[in-house]
């Protein structure tokens, strides 16, 4: 008897723990990759990560060239539903791949959280590892990367 209030007393104590750790008015959004781009060598490297919400056409190819191959066709976005967020690496001579691990929205904010996992070939020359998704149009007037907790960058967002 003693054991089942034991076991009772902890459930209801994990169940109300795990309700106060939900944040109200946070919901998941999914963004869609983009793949087949590259950084152009006139952006900038300052040694740290630099992150874009681009708005058209032109601020995107002003950082993001076209990597089209035989087997690979890009997708172009359309800048009138869409926007793009871009996590640009800084130069590295090993591979490194950008994820976008999570985003969420919460009250007119964009949360992007996102990894830079460091592979340990190393390569004979350099690279600048680039991460783009698009975001459907929405509320959205904010956009906040952060890696693991920390705040990388808060961009504003033109519709």
């Amino acid at each position: 008897m003693k054991t089942n209030i034991l076991i009772f007393t902890i459930l209801i104590s994990i169940l109300g723990c795990s309700n106060t750790m939900k944040r109200s008015g946070t919901t998941s959004i999914i963004l869609t990759p983009l793949t087949g781009y590259f950084v152009k060598n006139t952006v900038s490297d300052n040694g740290e990560t630099r992150c874009f919400v681009f708005f058209d056409q032109t601020s995107f190819s002003e950082v993001c060239g076209l990597a089209a191959t035989m087997t690979n066709i890009p997708i172009v976005p359309d800048f009138t539903k869409e926007r793009v967020v871009g996590i640009v690496g800084t130069k590295s001579d090993h591979t490194v791949e950008i994820r976008i691990v999570k985003s969420e929205i919460e009250a007119g904010v964009l949360i992007v959280d996102f990894e830079e996992i460091r592979g340990d070939e190393k390569l004979s020359y350099q690279i600048r590892p680039l991460a783009l998704a698009t975001v459907p149009k929405s509320d959205i007037n904010t956009v906040v990367f952060r890696k693991g907790k920390q705040k990388i960058a808060v961009e504003e967002v033109v519709w």
